[in-house]
Parts: structure tokens; sequence; C-alpha cells
């Protein structure tokens, strides 16, 4: 059955139309009547009819209005539209919207309703077959896809987290061969000549990457990781992509019909980075293995991607690095330890000499220049300087990240030379905060000598106890104290005391006398006399002042 809607603001032609043919003997029924196109619309959305039968004059929204509407909703039906003749203009422009058929109303009969109402028909049945076209060549394709996906990671990847291979735990080729599906057999037969490209990514920066920031670079990825998908749909007839590790993937390409395979290599490595960059404004070094006879072979073609990715690491000349016999030649040092400097760099921040612990950086990163370790070395001796500043009594790395995400933020460095200009940005933050407190000694002093009267406050205090108690001359505390807070000495104290003074009075438990004594007042008269000066009024006026507010 046809599902078919009735719209028109004319009762009579909705009654009209509704009796003029027998809608069931024509594989029809009527789901709906509205009177104007707002109206109609609503149902739509709610009905989903096949056919829509409109009037084009209606008020609040007419027939073209309403199927404009439509489309932009994505709503897909077959109509056809009730006009008048002085509305052959507005007949001919719903046609060239896509109307079936269009009636005059005038002329309307049962047999030109039947010829509309087949003509409808046959166009919504021809809707539908592209839409379901559409719809079956997408599940193919995302059929393919998901094989395709499943199969490289049956082949690739060794545990569950496809993150690591390990060899020792690989089953032998045939047992492989016999785990795969007859799908995914052919999916090994599309991809011709094939290769493996190790894409690793990096947000080259040196300086800290804000807290919180770490999850949208996680989310860029993500996004990353469609585009350079897309786009190796473009250079290559077959190829798909997995996730290795957080930064990198393993894009399997087969190279069949190309004639020139380094050159399309390079023009696709060049315009990942591009967009990347343009976009995203990460970079990406990108490890390609030599081609293999089949995609079986591709397993044994791993190692090779990574060592090109290392190549790039101690040699950052182009980010695009085809495997060869150079790769195999790098020097490894295996025994990089920096502990020996800490020493010197403690004895350095215990004399808050920024100099000298910028030449104790000068020094480690020559040590990185000359030696190049590893990455996981580099990273973890980084790592072993940044706990020694966080360890650190006197709190250098309050206003620094946590380790966890200096880590995460390292781990995206694709090449030694990143993780040396981390390590100069590194030397310039901590040399500044180590200045910065240079200025800000005598606020130290201030604190030390509040947290002091704080503490003492029942106490007798004066100037010459309380700079003798922190080993501060007498002159130098007071004017430092009266330029730095805009109060006397003396006159800190008192208000201190009398704050104190209020919390006692406030709890009627004692008497003023007790509470002089208390915070080391010479007599009841001298701290009245204290209090009024503070507050304006006496002890007593105070408490009664409370009571009458209770």
């Amino acid at each position: 059955m046809y599902r078919i809607m009735l719209v028109d603001d004319e009762p009579l032609i909705l009654a009209g139309i509704t009796s003029l043919i027998n809608w069931e003997e024509h594989a029809c029924t009527i789901i709906g009547k509205a009177t104007n196109g707002q109206q109609a619309l609503e149902q739509i959305i709610e009905l989903q009819p096949d056919i829509i039968i409109t009037d084009i004059k209606m008020p609040v929204m007419n027939g073209l209005e309403l199927i404009t509407k439509c489309k932009e909703e994505n709503l897909d039906f077959s109509f056809v539209v009730l006009t008048n003749l002085e509305e052959f203009e507005l007949a001919k422009k719903a046609l060239t919207l896509g109307a079936s058929e269009y009636l005059v109303k005038i002329n309307l009969t049962e047999e030109s309703l039947v010829n509309s109402l087949n003509k409808a028909k046959q166009h919504y049945d021809q809707i539908t077959a592209c839409n379901t076209n559409r719809m079956v060549n997408s599940y193919i394709e995302a059929g393919k896809e998901k094989i395709t996906k499943t199969f490289f990671k049956k082949l690739l990847l060794s545990s569950e987290d496809y993150v690591t291979i390990d060899k020792s735990v690989l089953p032998d080729k045939t047992e492989k061969l016999n785990s795969f599906t007859d799908n995914e057999k052919q999916i090994a037969e599309c991809f011709v000549s094939p290769l493996l490209i190790m894409l690793s990514i990096s947000y080259s920066n040196a300086e800290y990457i804000e807290e919180g920031k770490q999850d949208d670079i996680k989310k860029i990825t993500a996004h990353a990781s469609g585009i350079i998908s897309e786009m190796l749909g473009r250079f290559f007839k077959n190829s798909s992509i997995l996730e290795w590790g957080q930064w990198r993937f393993l894009l399997i390409v087969s190279t069949e019909g190309i004639d020139n395979i380094a050159d399309v290599l390079k023009s696709f490595c060049n315009k990942v980075n591009t967009v990347l960059k343009t976009y995203f404004e990460i970079t990406a070094a990108f490890g390609i293995s030599e081609v293999a006879k089949d995609a079986y072979q591709l397993p044994e073609l791993i190692d090779q991607t990574i060592t090109a990715i290392d190549y790039y690491y101690y040699y950052p000349t182009s980010p695009i690095i085809f495997y060869s016999e150079k790769c195999r030649k790098i020097g490894h040092n295996d025994n990089f330890d920096i502990s020996f400097l800490k020493k010197e760099l403690n004895i350095a921040l215990q004399q808050n000499d920024s100099q000298k612990v910028s030449d104790i950086f000068n020094q480690l990163i020559d040590l990185f220049s000359t030696y190049t370790p590893r990455k996981r070395q580099a990273i973890n001796a980084c790592i072993n300087l940044y706990s020694f500043f966080e360890s650190y009594e006197n709190g250098y790395m309050d206003t620094l990240p946590n380790t966890i995400t200096v880590m995460e933020h390292l781990n995206q460095f694709s090449c030694l030379n990143d993780i040396i200009e981390y390590l100069k940005h590194f030397r310039t933050t901590i040399c500044n905060i180590i200045d910065s407190r240079k200025n800000s000694k005598i606020d130290k002093i201030i604190e030390l000598t509040k947290k002091y009267i704080n503490n003492h406050y029942t106490e007798k205090l004066t100037l010459s106890s309380v700079s003798e108690a922190l080993n501060f001359s007498s002159g130098y505390l007071s004017s430092s104290f009266k330029k730095h807070t805009g109060s006397n000495f003396s006159d800190y104290i008192s208000y201190v005391k009398i704050e104190k003074a209020k919390e006692l009075i406030n709890t009627h438990n004692y008497l003023m006398y007790e509470i002089s004594d208390m915070l080391g007042f010479d007599n009841p008269y001298y701290f009245s006399k204290v209090f009024k000066k503070v507050t304006g009024m006496s002890p007593r006026e105070y408490e009664i002042s409370i009571i009458n507010q209770k």
C-alpha cells in the first residue's frame, strides 16, 4: 500500500479528492490531511508518507515552500501539485522541484487523478530503488572495510590492544593462513605488491602543553586518522589503516598499477603533512618499507618501518624515510646516565644561582647531542630531571604540569632535536623561577613575619623580639614591613591581637582582664586602649553590640 497525504486549504477540495476514487483499489491509503503547509510539514515528519498531493497556494506555508522545506530535511517522497489555470507558472516551478505531475483543479476527474497517481507511484518506486542501491553499496563498502581491517589486525598485530609485536607468540605462517576466512583471503589477493608505512604523529612544540589539552590532542589524532584514511583511498587502489600505539598509525597500501612508486608515496606523505599542519598544527614522519611479494609477507616488513622511524629520530632531514641499508647502521648508546649532575644542581639551587643552573643544563644538552641516547633513554633522563625539581623542597614545580603530562608531551616528539629543544625551554623556565624568587625575597620576609606574629600573638611582641627571632635587623624589618604592607609593624601586631580578642569576647566565657592576660597585654587598661584604637569602641561596648545583634 502506498501511503498518501492530501494537503489543501479548501475543505471541499479535500473531501472531493478523498471520495473521487476507491484508493484501496489502486493500492493506496490516505494516512493524513492538512489545510496548510506548516501543518502538513509536521504530519510529514511524523507519518512519513510515500506520496503527497498538495495545493500550491495555501496560507502559512504554500506548496512550493513545503516541498523545498521537505528537501532541506532530506524527506524522500513523490508529490503531485494541485493548481488553478492562472497558477500555471507555479506548477512549472513545482515540476523543476521534482513533482511527478500537476493537476488543474477545474479539470480534475477520476481518470486524471488515477493517471497522476500512477506516475507518482512509479516516481516513488524509483526513489526507493535509488535509496536501496545507495544503502546496499554503503553496506558493501562498510563490510569490505571491516573485513579488510579485521584481516590486517590478524595478520600484523599480535595482541588485543594492537600496540606491540612479540614475535615469540606469533603463530607460524601455516597456522595463520588457516585462521583466515574466505572473505579475508580475497582481501589479501586485492593487495597486489603491498608495502607498509609507519606514520608517527608529532606535536612538535618544546613548550608545555596546557593542562587538559592532552585530551584535545587525542581527539585531534582521532580526526586525523579519518582524514588520512580518506586520502589513502585517493592515492591507492586498496589501502587500510591500523592504530599502532597512541601516536602512530600503520598504513597498508597496494602499489598495483603505480609506475613510479617513490614519487607517488612522496606526494601522498607531503599532502598528508600539509593537511595535518594546516588543520591540526601537528606533523608526521613516515617510515616506508620495501614492497612485499604479497600481503602475507607484510609482517616481516614491520621492523623496516620502525627502523626507518628510528632513523628519523636521529637524522630529521626529511620526514619521509624509505627503508634502506643506512637505516640499519644507526649507532646507539645504551649507557646514558645524568645522575652525576644532580649534586652540582642541588648546590646551585641552594645558592639560588640561576647562572650556575643554566650552565649545568648546558652540560646536559651537550651530553644529549654527543651521546645521542635512544628515545626511551632520552625521555627517561628528562623525566628523571623533572622529578628532581618536582621533589625539591622549595617547590620549584608548583606552577608547572605534573610528571605524567610531561611524559605524554615528550612521547609525542619524533626526533632527538625536539627533546633537546624541550630541555632548552625547561632550562629557561627554571632559571626564570629562580630569578623571580630573588626579586620576591622581601615578600618572603613579610610572609615569615606575619606567620610568626600569628603563631605568637599570646606573647608580648615587639619589633626587637620578632626581628631577633627571625634573624633580621630591626630597622630593616620595620622599613620593609611599612613599605610593602602600608602598615606600621606595631599596628599590625595590635590588629592581630584585637582580632583574636574579638573571637574570645564572642564566646562570652572570659572576663576582660582574663582576655588581656591571654593576649600578652601589660594590663587591662592598655588592652582597652588598644582595642578602642583599632575598633573605635571599648571591649565592653563591643560585647554589648554583639549581644544586641544576637
